[in-house]
C-alpha cells in the first residue's frame, strides 16, 4: 500500500483533542515545563492528511500559526480549500515527500499522530530528525504509535486479515471481507473460550471503525508496533525524554494487586522508561500517544498540585441535590461526564464544584476559583488559611483530572454558556453539517447531530437570525422530517449546542 493510497481512497477527516497545543501546554505545566503560551503557539503537524485536525485548532487559536505537511495531493487540495471557505489565514498546508523536507522552521508544538508505525524506518528515522531540528527549546512534540504487548493480540487478527483481503482488489471489498472474516470466526468459537473472547473484542472494534481508517490502519502493509523502551532507545540520540503521555488518565496511578503495587514500587525511581514499560506489561497497552521534550528541560518526576495554580480549569459538573450547601460538613454527591460522581464534605471544593458546573463549558482560572470557592464556603481568609486551602484544593483537582471529572486547560475557550439573541454557532460545525451528521465543537471533541430539529437548526446558526426568524424557516422543513418546532424544544436546542462548546460569542 503505498503513500497515495491516500489519494484515492481517504483517510475520514478529523479532529483529535490529545493533539492540540492545550492538551500539550498542561502536560508540560504539571511536570515543571514552561511551554510557550497556546495562543500564540506555532504549531507543525507531520502527515495531517486534509489539515482538518489543524485547521480546528485554527480556528479558535487565530493568533498561533499552523503548518501541515502530507505526501498524498488530493487531501492537502481538499484542505487548502476548506481553509479558503473559512477564511483561515493562519494555516497553510503542503504537499510534501517528508523524506525531502528542509529546514521547516521553529515550532512550539510538532504533532505526529497515527504515522510513526505505519511508514517504514528512514520516515520514521525522519520524524524524529524533523522534531530535533525544528521544536523549540520549551516546545513538545507528540508521536503516536502501536504498542507491545497490546498489539501481539491485535497481530493476530490483522494477519489473517491480510491473508483474506489479498483476495479482493477493491478497498471496499477488501474493507468488507475482513470485517466479515472476523465476525464469523469470533462466532464460530465457543463463547466461553479466549480465542472467542479475543475475536469478538476485534469484530466489535472493526466494526466501529470508520471504512478509511480501517483500510490505512489495520490492512496496511506497513504496521510496526514497538515496545515503549524501544520507541524510547529511538528518540533519545536525538536529545529527548520522555515527558508524559497526552492522554491524561494514562499518567495517573491505578489500582492494582498488592503484590503488583509492591513489585512497581521496587523499580529505580530514577529509571522512567523502566516504570512506564512494566505498566505497558500490567495494562496490556496497545498504543501510546507520547509526550517528549528537550533532555535539558526541567521535567519533574511527578505532576505538582503547585503547577495546577497556572492553569485553568473546567468541568461538566452538577450536584446530585439543588439545595446542596457548600457552607455546611454535609456530604455532597457531584455527577460528572459519562456518569461519574464523587462524594466530598470539604467546603471548598463542594463550591469549587457547584461554580464549576454553572460556568461550563467556559473555564476560570484557579485564583478565580480559589477566590470564589473560600467566599461561598465561608473558610478563613487570612493568608495562612488561604495558602493551606489553595494547596488542598489544587490537590484535590489534581486527583479529579486524574479521574476524568473535570478538564485543565491552558487558554481560554471562545465559547458561551447561554445563546444569545442571534446565536452562532463554529462556523467549522456548519461547513461539517454539509457532508457528515457529526461535527467538531470548539473544545475538538466530536458531537454527534443525531437528532433531526438539531441538525436542522445548526445549519441556519450563522448568527443572523433571532428565536422567530429560525422557528419560521424550521416551520417548513420540520413537516417534511417529522419533527415539531416548539419554543420549548427550540430553546432546549440551543442550550444543548452551548453546553456541548458549539456556540461561539
Amino acid at each position: 500500500m503505498s503513500a497515495t493510497s491516500y489519494d484515492a481512497f481517504p483517510y475520514p477527516s478529523s479532529a483529535y483533542p490529545r493533539t492540540h497545543p492545550d492538551r500539550l501546554a498542561v502536560m508540560a505545566t504539571l511536570y515543571g515545563i514552561d511551554p510557550a503560551p497556546v495562543e500564540r503557539c506555532r504549531v507543525l503537524e507531520l502527515g495531517c492528511g486534509d489539515g482538518w485536525n489543524l485547521i480546528s485548532m485554527a480556528y479558535g487559536l487565530p493568533g498561533g500559526e499552523f503548518t501541515g505537511i502530507d505526501l498524498a495531493s488530493t487531501p492537502i487540495e481538499r484542505g487548502i480549500a476548506f481553509c479558503q471557505e473559512l477564511g483561515l489565514r493562519n494555516v497553510h498546508l503542503r504537499q510534501l515527500d517528508l523524506l525531502e523536507a528542509g529546514d521547516l522552521g521553529e515550532f512550539d508544538y510538532i504533532i505526529a499522530h497515527g504515522l510513526y508505525s505505519w511508514v517504514p524506518e528512514p520516515v520514521r528515522r525522519k520524524i524524529l530528525e524533523v522534531c530535533a531540528r525544528s521544536l523549540a527549546r520549551n516546545g513538545v512534540a507528540l508521536i503516536s504509535y502501536n504498542v507491545y504487548p497490546g498489539n501481539h493480540l491485535r497481530e493476530l487478527v490483522r494477519g489473517m486479515m491480510h491473508y483474506h483481503a489479498a483476495h479482493f482488489v477493491r478497498p471496499e471489498e477488501k474493507i468488507r471481507q475482513s470485517r466479515a472474516l472476523v465476525r464469523f470466526l469470533a462466532d464460530s468459537q465457543e463463547p466461553r473460550e479466549l480465542y472467542h473472547h479475543l475475536l469478538d473484542q476485534e469484530a466489535k472494534r472493526l466494526e466501529n471503525y470508520s471504512d478509511g481508517a480501517l483500510f490505512h490502519d489495520d490492512l496496511n502493509p506497513l504496521n510496526q508496533p514497538f515496545y515503549f523502551h524501544e520507541f524510547m532507545a529511538q528518540a533519545a540520540p536525538h536529545g529527548f525524554q520522555f515527558l508524559a503521555e497526552a492522554e491524561v488518565s494514562d499518567n495517573f496511578a491505578r489500582h492494582y494487586s498488592p503484590r503488583a503495587e509492591a513489585a512497581l514500587a521496587e523499580l529505580d525511581p530514577n529509571d522512567l522508561v523502566a516504570h512506564e514499560q512494566y505498566l505497558d506489561f500490567l495494562r496490556c497497552r496497545g498504543f501510546r500517544h507520547t509526550l517528549l521534550c528537550r533532555q535539558d528541560q526541567p521535567r519533574q518526576k511527578e505532576m505538582s498540585p503547585e503547577r495546577v495554580m497556572l492553569l485553568r480549569i473546567a468541568g461538566e459538573i452538577r450536584p446530585a441535590t439543588a439545595d446542596a450547601d457548600p457552607r455546611s460538613l454535609t456530604p455532597e454527591i457531584f455527577h460528572g461526564p459519562e456518569g461519574s460522581q464523587i462524594e466530598t464534605n470539604d467546603p471548598v471544593l463542594k463550591a469549587a464544584l457547584v461554580h464549576l458546573g454553572t460556568l461550563w463549558p467556559e473555564c476560570i482560572s484557579f485564583s478565580d476559583l480559589l477566590e470564589h470557592a473560600i467566599t461561598v464556603s465561608g473558610a478563613p481568609s487570612d493568608p495562612e488559611s488561604r495558602s493551606r486551602a489553595a494547596e488542598s484544593l489544587a490537590a484535590e483537582l489534581l486527583q479529579l483530572l486524574g479521574a476524568a471529572f473535570l478538564e485543565f486547560r491552558a487558554h481560554r475557550l471562545p465559547v458561551v454558556r447561554q445563546p444569545g439573541a442571534t446565536p452562532r454557532i463554529s462556523a467549522l460545525a456548519r461547513l461539517q453539517l454539509r457532508v457528515v451528521h457529526f461535527v467538531t465543537s470548539l473544545r475538538q471533541s466530536t458531537v454527534v447531530m443525531d437528532d433531526p430539529l438539531g441538525h436542522a437548526l445548526a445549519r441556519l446558526l450563522d448568527g443572523s437570525r433571532d428565536r422567530a426568524m429560525l422557528k419560521a424557516e424550521l416551520a417548513s422543513e420540520a413537516a417534511e422530517s417529522g419533527f415539531t418546532v416548539t419554543d420549548e424544544a427550540l430553546e432546549t436546542s440551543l442550550h444543548k449546542f452551548a453546553r456541548a462548546a458549539l456556540l461561539e460569542g
